[in-house]
């Protein structure tokens, strides 16, 4: 079962879920209202790469967190610094 814990004094939530590929993902920050979320991937440099991982996350999300089955899922992906493959991919 996939554990979601706060990480720190910030707002960085790590998810904890033993059966994928990678034993934790990382969500920057995770933003709910009653029946929607939005998860965001934040880096200093965003890469092509890193977009397409925030995007297999989120396919992933609702089955690794049943709680937030029944709401609207939103990701999205911020950079200080974007490459230009990451915004196409975005």
């Amino acid at each position: 079962m996939p554990v979601v814990e706060k990480t720190g004094a910030t707002e960085q939530w790590r998810l904890h879920a033993p059966q994928c590929v990678h034993a934790s993902k990382e969500i920057a920050l995770l933003v709910t209202d009653s029946d929607v979320a939005v998860a965001l991937k934040c880096r200093s440099h965003l890469t092509r790469q890193e977009v397409e991982q925030h995007v297999e996350r989120m396919n992933k999300f609702k089955r690794l967190l049943p709680r937030y089955a029944d709401m609207q899922v939103h990701g999205a992906v911020a950079g200080m610094v974007v490459d230009e493959e990451a915004i196409e991919a975005a």
